[in-house]
């Protein structure tokens, strides 16, 4: 090999190589590794040539693109001095993984590292084959292009290893002396009356009921809206959605109050996160403040979400469905790792759950923990009841460590599901009944914090179940609490004598008051539907399926109540368009049965 002659076969053949051949190991993924990504044998025979054709045309286009501009023929490029082999390597290089990033970019600045680790891999094995494969001298150009794209790839991939997840420089602030830790809990799409805490189906949620009952257990917590991205920036901000300009999915919670992270982190606490599904994403906002945000879903399935699979399935030729959800023992063990971190400062650690959202499948080991007559409630249940066991493990993770003493657990759901009940089925965000908003929220205090309330005769925390509760209550609620080294925690001010939520879905607009009902000590809950006028009035004490409808027999209660939903929601900013999305956004939400 003189080095003078770069045979144009030897380079295209090594570039469509290292293409196909990742275009075989997607194939592989898509078939072998992930559930929720999915082709056909066509599908996979494509990607397969899609990936042979890919490569080649980036080596031709970069050839091509030199010749131009030193205003001779490509073929002299490929075959002529030392020199240009280099350049023309980089070329191709910086198109394949420029394209590479631009679609495998599900996440926000995400250059998934075992992603990049395969293409490496594959790599090496395509220059292996090129370089000393028999008969096949195809000389410098050839090796100039894989060794140049394997290097880019190495760099690509410590890109990827350090923005695995979000992180920022340690707070400059103090912690105030003996200030109490925070482990926030949020639970997707899990009715309260699944926790046996709340009388759901017995050992189904051992673990969350174990933790209720040494805790303050809130009957009537509510949603400000039952979906996940509204509620949980209502939970963070202690703003109403439209407050925040994020009444849909999707919409990205903008710097208009400070979120929990922000303000504790200012204070000196260490902030982590670790999230389950793209709609709390930091794409989306939801990361400000964390020093540590692990939004990096799917680690088995992380290393599908490569190139030509995410091409071909924008082109119609293979059905891809990216993975934008994780399940529960991969938060948890994310979260277990974070909290064996050895930072002598109090930390703020937020944990979401995603398992109870549709699609329902859990686990096989609780397939059968459910007795259901309906199929895909005891699915639903089942994922219910894996999710609560890894809550256990976190929980178990807690103790082990010796954190629980001084550590706060707040346990709440950002929004339920409806199972059929208003003939709504394995969904919610449509309306305001009370398998949608309704929510399960535990407050445990340490055990070196003395609880105000007194515990009734069967173990029970006494709970005054006439007061309603607001989720963006509890955003004051924590702040206050940690601000006073979590002493006397003052559950009152959770507490409120009316809360309001609303939903909103293609047409359908339904706006709720729920109200106690003074010294009478009912719990009244009245609908809305704002452009018709129609009212629902439910006794949700004496009703709380919300079977029969009392707005022809108590009009005074009807119109007072219906005063103070208008007046209420006259006072809030107007809802903000779903169009705030971007295209690609709505994209993943769709993956996930939105939109």
């Amino acid at each position: 090999m003189t080095g003078r002659k770069i045979p144009i076969v030897g380079f295209l053949t090594g570039a469509s190589l290292t293409g196909g051949l990742i275009g075989a190991w997607e194939a592989a993924a898509l078939v072998a590794f992930d559930a929720e990504l999915t082709t056909s044998a066509r599908g996979a025979a494509l990607l397969v040539l899609l990936g042979l054709g890919l490569g080649a045309a980036a080596a031709g286009l970069a050839a091509t693109a030199f010749a131009l501009f030193r205003r001779t023929r490509p073929g002299r490029f490929l075959c002529g001095e030392r020199t240009v082999g280099p350049v023309i390597a980089v070329a191709a290089a910086l198109v394949f993984y420029a394209g590479y990033y631009l679609n495998v970019n599900v996440l926000p600045g995400k250059l998934h590292p075992l992603s990049l680790a395969v293409d490496v891999a594959l790599l090496v094995l395509a220059w292996a084959f090129v370089r000393f494969g028999p008969r096949l001298r195809f000389g410098f150009g050839a090796a100039a292009v894989i060794s140049l794209s394997l290097a880019v790839g190495a760099v690509a991939a410590a890109i990827g290893a350090a923005g695995g997840s979000r992180r920022l420089e340690p707070p400059a602030a103090e912690p105030p002396p003996g200030a109490a830790n925070l482990l926030l809990i949020t639970m997707d799409t899990t009715r309260a009356d699944r926790l046996g805490a709340y009388g759901g189906p017995p050992g189904l949620t051992p673990h969350l009921d174990a933790l209720a009952a040494r805790s303050r257990v809130f009957r009537h917590a509510y949603c400000p809206m039952p979906l996940t991205g509204p509620s949980h920036a209502t939970l963070l901000t202690g703003r109403t959605p439209r407050e925040l300009g994020v009444v849909q999915n999707g919409m990205p919670l903008q710097a208009k109050a400070p979120t929990l992270a922000e303000t504790l982190r200012a204070q000196g606490y260490r902030t982590g996160a670790v999230v389950a599904a793209f709609p709390v994403s930091s794409k989306l906002g939801f990361g400000r403040g964390f020093e540590y945000f692990d939004d990096d879903f799917a680690v088995a399935g992380a290393a599908t979400r490569l190139t030509w699979a995410r091409l071909a399935g924008s082109l119609g030729l293979v059905d891809v469905k990216a993975r934008l959800q994780r399940p529960a023992d991969e938060v948890t063990d994310r979260a277990v790792a974070w909290l064996a971190a050895e930072e002598n400062r109090p930390f703020f650690l937020w944990v979401h759950y995603f398992d109870p959202h549709t699609p329902y499948d859990p686990p096989p080991a609780f397939r059968d923990v459910s007795n259901a007559a309906d199929p895909h409630v005891r699915r639903y249940e089942g994922e219910v009841a894996f999710m609560d066991a890894e809550i256990g493990r976190l929980l178990g993770a807690l103790d082990q460590a010796g954190l629980r003493d001084n550590t706060f657990v707040v346990a709440v759901a950002d929004h339920g599901e409806s199972l059929g009940e208003h003939d709504y089925y394995y969904d919610h965000g449509r309306y305001v009944y009370e398998p949608s908003m309704r929510l399960p929220l535990i407050v445990a205090a340490p055990p070196s914090a003395p609880c105000p309330c007194m515990r009734s005769l069967f173990g029970e925390p006494a709970v005054d179940v006439t007061k309603p509760l607001p989720l963006g209550a509890l955003h004051g609620f924590i702040l206050r609490t940690l601000g006073s080294n979590a002493k006397r925690p003052d559950y009152s001010k959770l507490e409120r004598n009316e809360v309001y939520g609303e939903s909103w879905e293609g047409d359908l607009h339904y706006q709720m008051i729920v109200a106690a009902g003074g010294e009478e000590k009912r719990l009244f809950k009245l609908i809305l539907e704002p452009r018709t006028g129609d009212v629902e009035l439910y006794d949700l004490l004496a009703d709380p399926a919300e079977t029969e409808n009392l707005a022809s027999s108590q009009p005074r209660i009807v119109d007072d109540l219906r005063r103070r939903l208008v007046a209420y929601f006259a006072a809030q900013p107007p809802l903000a368009s779903a169009d705030a999305a971007d295209a690609e956004t709505k994209e993943k939400l769709r993956s996930l049965g939105y939109m």
